[in-house]
């Protein structure tokens, strides 16, 4: 396998951009959220 080199700059950016748990667990349930009301609205009932 060949070895992979990432920069410091590279890491920085990750870590910055890294969800913590709690944030994903929110922002899933806030998705899953919107995602059922747009199912149970009437925004879907012309589509199908």
């Amino acid at each position: 396998m060949k070895a992979f080199y990432m920069s410091k700059e590279i890491k920085e950016l990750i870590d910055e951009i890294d969800v913590s748990e709690s944030n994903y667990e929110k922002a899933s349930s806030r998705y899953k959220a919107i995602a059922t009301y747009i199912k149970e609205s009437d925004l879907t009932k012309g589509s199908r």
